[in-house]
C-alpha cells in the first residue's frame, strides 16, 4: 500500500485546533513514491480507504505525518505489542531520510505508542481497545465539565463561535457521504468542543485538553472516519450540539455538563464499534467502557 507523502502546505493557522508541540523541524526532498510500500494494510480497507485518501486540516510537519500513520497503524492494529521498528526500516518506507524519522519516533514516544529503549531499539506498544476508551473518557469527562463552568457565564462571543461551529456540522450532515465531507464533520465538532473548552474561562481545564491531544494518540483518532459516516448520524450529533448550546446559553451547568457527557460518550460508543470490526476484536462495548458504580473492568 502506498500513500501520498508530500510536505503538507501551510494556510493560516486554525486558533480553535489542538496545537502540535513547537520545535519540529521541517525535511526537504521527500519521495512520495517510495513512501509506506511495506506497511500492512488495514483489516477493512474499504472501509477507511487507503492511506492517501486520509485528508488532512491542519499544516503538519514531515516527522507529524509519519508519526500519524504510524499511530493510525497501531490503533488498528496492523502492529504487534513489542514490535521492533527501525529508524532505517521506516526512512527507506517513506523515502525521507533518517533525521525525520527520529523526530517521528520521539513524537510517537510522547504519545505512548512506542517505546524508546537506548542502545537496543525502538518497540511499538500496543494500544489497547481499553485504552483507547480511556482516553475517550477522560476526554469526554472534562468537556463535560467545560460545558458546566460555561453554562454558569456564558460569554456572547463564544458562544457565537459555538454557534457557527455547529451551523457549520449542520451544513454537513445534509451533504453526500464524502470521505472529504465526513473528515470536515468531524472536523467541526472537535472545533465545538474547543470552543466550549476555551469559553469555560477555566484556563487549566482548557490546558489539560490541549495536552490531552497532544500527549497521545487523539490527534490521530479525531481525524479517521470513525462515526459520522451517515447524514442520519451527523444530523443526530449535530442536533445534539445544538441541544448543549441552548443549555448553555440558557445558564443550565447541571443540564449542560449530562447533554455533552452523552452527546461524547455516544461518540466514543460508534468510534470503539468500528475500531472492534477494524480491529477483529470481539470484546463488548460494555466492558470497554467502565462503569463508575460497578467499578474497574474486567
Amino acid at each position: 500500500m502506498r500513500s501520498s507523502f508530500a510536505p503538507t502546505s501551510r494556510p493560516k493557522a486554525d486558533p480553535d485546533a489542538p496545537r502540535p508541540p513547537a520545535g519540529r523541524d521541517r525535511a526537504a526532498g521527500v519521495n512520495a513514491s517510495n513512501a509506506w510500500v511495506e506497511m500492512p494494510p488495514p483489516a477493512d480497507a474499504g472501509r477507511l480507504g487507503s492511506l492517501q485518501d486520509r485528508s488532512e486540516f491542519l499544516p503538519r510537519t514531515i516527522p507529524e505525518q509519519i508519526a500519524d500513520e504510524i499511530s493510525m497503524a497501531i490503533i488498528e492494529g496492523r502492529f504487534a505489542d513489542g514490535e521492533r521498528v527501525t529508524e532505517q526500516g521506516l526512512a527507506s518506507r517513506f523515502g525521507v531520510s533518517r533525521g525525520p524519522v527520529r523526530d517521528a519516533l520521539r513524537l510517537l514516544a510522547r504519545r505512548g505508542v512506542i517505546e524508546i529503549v537506548p542502545r537496543r531499539g525502538n518497540y511499538v506498544k500496543a494500544v489497547s481497545m481499553q485504552g483507547i476508551a480511556d482516553l475517550f473518557n477522560v476526554r469526554n469527562a472534562l468537556a463535560g465539565s467545560a460545558a458546566r463552568v460555561m453554562a454558569q457565564r456564558p460569554v456572547d462571543s463564544y458562544l457565537r463561535t459555538l454557534d457557527r461551529r455547529i451551523a457549520e456540522m449542520e451544513h454537513l450532515s445534509g451533504r453526500p457521504d464524502s470521505e472529504a465531507d465526513i473528515k470536515a464533520f468531524a472536523y467541526a465538532s472537535t472545533r465545538a468542543v474547543a470552543a466550549i473548552a476555551k469559553g469555560c474561562g477555566n484556563d487549566l481545564l482548557a490546558t489539560l485538553m490541549v495536552d490531552l491531544a497532544n500527549l497521545s494518540v487523539w490527534n490521530v483518532i479525531w481525524k479517521q472516519t470513525l462515526d459520522f459516516t451517515t447524514a442520519e448520524r451527523r444530523t443526530t450529533v449535530g442536533r445534539q450540539f445544538r441541544e448543549v448550546q441552548h443549555a448553555i446559553a440558557q445558564r443550565k451547568p447541571d443540564l449542560a455538563d449530562t447533554r455533552m457527557r452523552a452527546l461524547l460518550d455516544d461518540i466514543r460508543d460508534h468510534a470503539i464499534a468500528t475500531l472492534r470490526a477494524l480491529r477483529a476484536e470481539d470484546a463488548a462495548l460494555e466492558k470497554l467502557v467502565r462503569d463508575e458504580r460497578a467499578g474497574p473492568a474486567r
